[in-house]
């Protein structure tokens, strides 16, 4: 496939209750290191630093899946301007 005229950019992004499916029953070895600011937070709120993670992770694979579905969208768009012509 040729590389895209364009750029998905995700302003923000929700995950859906399949990325939270796959995020609870993700392995641990899966789930993304936090930062400093991350765990304080998770301690903040009284949840440990797994759940958190959890969290984050469900942030990921909806922002995963809001650029595959804008990408998706960019190349139905490319398709149907070459379809029209210059």
């Amino acid at each position: 496939m040729a590389t895209p005229h364009f750029d998905v950019f995700i302003s923000g992004s929700t995950g859906s209750v399949e990325d939270w499916q796959n995020a609870m029953n993700a392995p641990k070895s899966e789930l993304p290191r936090l930062n400093e600011e991350q765990k304080a937070v998770a301690k903040k709120l009284g949840i440990s630093e797994e759940e958190y993670a959890r969290g984050v992770l469900v942030g990921q694979y909806g922002e995963n899946r809001q650029k595959q579905r804008g990408e998706k969208l960019g190349q139905r768009i490319e398709e149907v301007l070459a379809g029209l012509g210059s």
